[in-house]
């Protein structure tokens, strides 16, 4: 087997290359589970065309369905069409990408980059019957603007349940928000952050 090739924006480990642009996430910060044990994953279809362009989330109705099982992904936001109805107000501009957040609560925050700007909403995930909840535009908190036109989303996490931070660029320079607070520059010529935090409560951030 050929030894896995290493592709890092910092020159953090020996013989490591400069990365291209990544044109989405893929972290792992698109799948989350509940109490309950029910699936979700969120992603963005398609990049290439605006007007079939959404942010779309998958729920399985049961802990031991696979992908392939899940009834069709709900469209949380995109332009609406007849046959294929979008559950949130949409007002225009390119999805790009998209985090999900379940906390202890099993509150989901779905977090997502727009043109302009990223943004969060929340809804309540719990329980097993939760699929069809989550199609319905009253189980969701209006959409919150956390940045301006031109932010890149990196990633996110939880620094308590209901406390929501993001890592993401903007004009070559990486930042940190929390919901509710400012932004702080971290440093420059930085992209795709990945951020972790340990039992310390300590944030390790690699980009």
């Amino acid at each position: 087997m050929d030894k896995p090739g290493f592709h890092l924006d910092e020159d953090v480990l020996s013989g490591s290359s400069p990365a291209n642009k990544v044109p989405y996430l893929n972290h792992g910060k698109q799948v989350a589970r509940n109490r309950a044990g029910i699936w979700f994953c969120g992603f963005i279809f398609d990049r290439a065309f605006h007007d079939r362009n959404w942010l779309a989330l998958a729920v399985s109705d049961t802990p031991q369905q696979e992908g392939s099982e899940f009834e069709p992904a709900i469209l949380l936001l995109g332009r609406s069409e007849p046959h294929l109805p979008a559950v949130l107000p949409y007002a225009g501009g390119f999805l790009n990408n998209c985090c999900l957040l379940l906390d202890d609560n099993d509150c989901l925050h779905v977090i997502y980059e727009q043109e302009n700007g990223i943004h969060v909403i929340r809804a309540d995930a719990s329980g097993k019957n939760v699929r069809n909840r989550l199609a319905k535009v009253a189980s969701w908190a209006k959409p919150k603007r956390l940045t301006e036109a031109g932010s890149a989303l990196g990633d996110a996490a939880l620094l308590s349940p209901g406390r929501v931070v993001i890592y993401y660029a903007h004009q070559g320079t990486l930042f940190e928000k929390t919901v509710n607070d400012s932004a702080k520059a971290i440093c420059k010529n930085a992209t795709h952050p990945t951020v972790h935090i340990d039992e310390n409560r300590t944030r390790h951030v690699a980009f």
